[in-house]
Order: structure tokens, then sequence, then C-alpha cells
């Protein structure tokens, strides 16, 4: 029977495991009885990888997909809570990444072997770290495991330039001890590796180089480098590419559990069959009351001729029927929306939103993960397919972006798109994004740059943190919040807004949401201020 090791706290109830911690269990942390072995090193940092499992926040806190438990977050209502989730598991996963870096000296194994558990580790610290500093910015650094008398457990927050720093430091020495996914063997698959540890190293120097950028702070440029040069070890190491499509529209077969483990997979939480760990976020995609995608998602796609829907050559029909929005776009719309009518699991049944709350709050439905044999029978149902943590396309998305941010323009900035999103464009069959498409259109390139990533990474949880990293989160968030047009609709009886003449589905009004400055922020959790109040002030406006 498949146990697990117990570190600092009980877990209860807990679904979703992984492949590889299906090893002969070690109940005992202490140096006397554990860290002899490489299987000892390893169990040291299994559980580590329980907290990488990205969910679907950063998406449903938008207003691209709706999730009623989490629109207080998106509509600036949200309170200081008692005691934060976050915070907790983030300092407890640190924690037993800091053990494991003050006993791993003591297996008997090469040193090889150690760094490359090290390496692990380390990124493991990193990640949690960014984790707490994205959500309450200064924090405490926690670079050795701390007992319940420690002073640094009672002393003041770290500034975020120096937790910035910290994790930075952790994520290229790891650099230096992780292997490559070819140097390994296909057991390790879902481990850290170089590609993983580097990729995700992208994302964090991206993250805080636009984050500085847009509030004006010195330091982004030296970030952004770091962003485009971590992005471009992963591009030209040639261990990853992108998944082959069997069409254009066929999109979302890459979150199929059929095609997990493919080339573009960089890091996976893994679920497994074998040991009845099943994703439940399939029944939390296909459900009325979360992660229901919304017309401002739905609006970024772009026509198959590479022109926004509002462009007066765009050629886009409306809504003239309840599918007519769906006609002549990028092909990866497809594969992230369901579409009303379209044949169910091959029956000759079609896929039907009968009234208000059936599959879907808004009325579109996500593709991404789920099945559509699966829709409208959630008894029992479970999919097992591994959720992605960082894929190649990401790593390319970071590459432009860092790239433009950092003044390329014209033939040069040409150079790196067809490096990059124009890879992904390829994938489906859509025209490439190059400065001279974007003068002749009068579009904007920062627009369609961080379009690409709106609309490639779709509920994959990125959003939320683009628009706090990007300062646009006040001006995007507080708009009315609106669902697709009424037709899809066989019968509705909900509020719903009308736009030129057509009725779309309302399920918030503008003047109701109030995201203001503050809440770029997260506040501190009042237990945590109340055991030590030498993290005060809290957070600005909270």
């Amino acid at each position: 029977m498949r146990k697990y090791i117990y570190i600092l706290l009980v877990v209860i109830g807990v679904s979703c495991t992984d492949d590889f911690l299906n090893k002969t269990p070690m109940t005992e942390l202490s140096p006397e009885f554990f860290w002899q072995t490489e299987t000892d090193l390893q169990l040291g940092l299994n559980y580590l990888y329980r907290g990488i499992n990205p969910g679907l926040t950063g998406d449903v806190r938008t207003i691209d997909t709706y999730a009623e438990s989490q629109n207080a977050v998106s509509a600036g209502n949200n309170s200081a809570p008692n005691s934060d989730g976050v915070y907790n598991n983030s300092y407890t996963y640190i924690r037993i990444a800091n053990d494991f870096l003050e006993n791993y000296e003591n297996a008997t194994v090469s040193e090889s072997v150690k760094n490359r558990y090290k390496g692990e580790a380390l990124f493991f610290r990193a990640f949690y770290h960014f984790e707490l500093c994205k959500r309450f910015g200064d924090i405490i650094i926690a670079e050795n495991t701390l007992d319940f008398d420690s002073d640094e457990l009672y002393g003041a927050r770290d500034s975020r330039d120096a937790v910035i720093d910290f994790i930075m430091k952790d994520l290229e020495e790891a650099s230096d001890y992780l292997p490559k996914k070819s140097d390994i063997a296909g057991e390790a698959y879902g481990r850290i590796t170089k590609g993983a540890n580097d990729a995700f190293a992208s994302r964090v120097a991206l993250y805080f180089g636009t984050l500085k950028k847009y509030s004006g702070e010195t330091g982004s440029e030296a970030l952004l480098q770091k962003a485009k040069s971590f992005a471009d070890k992963v591009i030209t190491s040639q261990e990853y590419s992108l998944f082959e499509l069997s069409s254009y529209e066929n999109f979302s077969d890459l979150f199929y559990e059929e095609n997990e483990a493919n080339d573009e997979t960089i890091l996976a939480y893994q679920y497994s069959r074998d040991h009845g760990s099943y994703n439940i976020w399939v029944r939390a995609l296909i459900t009325d009351n979360y992660s229901s995608p919304l017309k401002h998602l739905a609006d970024a796609f772009l026509m198959n001729n590479g022109l926004p829907i509002t462009h007066s050559s765009s050629g886009f029909t409306g809504y003239v029927t309840k599918n007519s929005e769906f006609e002549n776009r990028d092909p990866r719309m497809f594969g992230t929306f369901y579409r009303p009518g379209i044949d169910k699991d091959n029956s000759g049944a079609t896929f039907e939103i009968n009234s208000l709350g059936t599959f879907s709050t808004t009325g579109y439905c996500p593709r991404k993960y789920t099945y559509l044999d699966a829709v409208g029978d959630l008894s029992g149902e479970r999919r097992y397919g591994d959720v992605m943590v960082i894929r190649y396309a990401e790593v390319l998305l970071n590459y432009a972006e860092a790239s433009f941010e950092l003044g390329a323009t014209g033939g040069e900035l040409d150079q790196v798109l067809n490096k990059s999103i124009n890879v992904l464009r390829d994938r489906v069959g859509m025209p490439h994004l190059t400065s001279a498409f974007v003068t002749s259109n009068s579009l904007d390139m920062l627009t369609e740059i961080r379009r690409e990533r709106q609309v490639e990474l779709a509920n994959e949880s990125f959003r939320y943190d683009d628009l706090i990293r990007w300062r646009t989160a006040v001006a995007e968030l507080n708009q009315d919040v609106l669902g697709a047009t009424t037709k899809v609709y066989s019968a509705f009886t909900g509020k719903k807004k009308t736009i030129d003449g057509v009725d779309f589905v309302w399920l918030e009004e503008a003047s109701t949401r109030n995201f203001t400055d503050k809440n770029y922020l997260f506040p501190l959790p009042i237990v945590q201020w109340q055991l030590n109040e030498n993290l005060l002030p809290n957070n600005p406006g909270w």
C-alpha cells in the first residue's frame, strides 16, 4: 500500500500523486537513519513536487475566465484572511528544501549524484520563494531551517529586490548541477532537469523584469537580459520542440492523456491510473461554477488573416448565429473552446448548452484538458493526464517578449519573432507576425506579442500574473464581465447586455468592480503579523 513521507504536517485527503513517488517509503528523516542512499535523496525531495500544480487560479482571477469562488480577487473585493494557504505551504516546502540542503552531503553516493539532487532542492527553494514574492512582495527569506525560537522567524521582511537576487542565485547555481533531459533515464520523467530550471528562471526574470519596468523601478534591464538568456539556452539546447498536430484545429490534442510526456513538455505534474491519482481539475473545468471562459478571451483570438476582430479589414462576421464568431479564426480558438453544435463523441449527437449554468456559467465551455464525451456526465468522471507546469511554447513567448522589452525592432525583431512566435503560428497555420505587417495594418507590436501569450497559454494559469507584472490589471479587470452571445442557449433567462444589437451573458457590471493599486499585492495573513509584529506595516492599502 502506497505511503508518503510526512514532514512537519499531516497531509489529509490528497488525491494527486506522482509516479516517481511510488518507492519504498522512509518514515524518519533523522541523519542517523536517513540521508544514506540515492533513494533517500529522492525521497527527501519528493514531497516538494506536490506544490507545483498551477491549477486554474491564474486565469479565473481575470476577466478571461470566470469562477465565482475567485471573483472577489479579480473584482478587488477580497479582504485580509486570517490564514493563507500559499503563505503556509510555501514556507513548509522551503523548510523541507533547506533540511535537504543541510543533510544531503551525508549520503554515500558520488558527488555528481549529490549535486543533481542539490540542484533540485535549490530549484524548489527558488520556486516557493517566487510564489511568496509574487503574492506578498517583501517577505522573509528562509535560507536555513528554523526552529520555533529562531530569531529569523520574528524579524522584519526582506526587500523584494533581495528576494529576487536570492531566487536568481539559487536558479543559476541549480543550472550548473541539474542534468539535461536527454541525460537521464525515462523513469525520471517528471523530475527537475536543467531545461525545467532554465525555463523557470526565464519566467521569473521576465516577471520581475517587466514588473520593475512598468512600476518605474531600476534594475529591469538586467533581469530582462536574464530572461532572454535563459530562454535562449532552452531553445538552443534542442532538447525540446513543439508538439506536432494532426491538423491545425487539433490544438487541444496537446493536453490529452494519450499525448503526455511529448517533446513540448518541460515539466509536468503527474497523475497515474496505476495508483488511482486523478486530475480533479477536469471536474472543475466542466462544471458550472469554475473556469468558464469569457468574451474577453474569445475576442482576443485573431482572424485567420492575422488581424484582430475589431480591425476594419478583419472580415469578422459577428454573431449572426451561435457559432459565427468562430468562423475564420485562429485555429487555437477551436482548441480552447468547445463550439455548440459540434459532434459529441462521434455519436451523431451534438454538444449544446441548453440553459444558463449547464456546463458553463458564461456560454463558453473550456476544451484544454477536457473530453467532449465527459461533458454532461460528471458522475465518477476521472481523467489521468498530466498537467504541464512548463511547456516549450512558454519559453518561446518569454524569449520574444524579453527581446522586445529590451528594444529589439525592425529586422532584429523579425529574426526574434521567426525564432519564437512565428514557430507557434506555423504550428496552427497562422500568418507570421512581422514588423511590416504591424506597421501596414496600424497595429501595436507590444499588444500583439502580449496577445500571442494570452491565446497560446489561455487557461494555463498565466493570465493573472501577466496583468500584475504589466501593471495593466486596474484597467483590465474593472470592466463588465461578459460571456457568449445568448444565442448559444436554447432558453436564456439570465441577465444580458446588448452591444450593437447583440445580447451577451452579463455576469457582473463594471460599476461593482474595484480592483485598485493595493490589489497588486495580497495582504499578509492576520495570524502571521499577530505572531510577528515585525512583519508590519502590511502591504500598501491593506
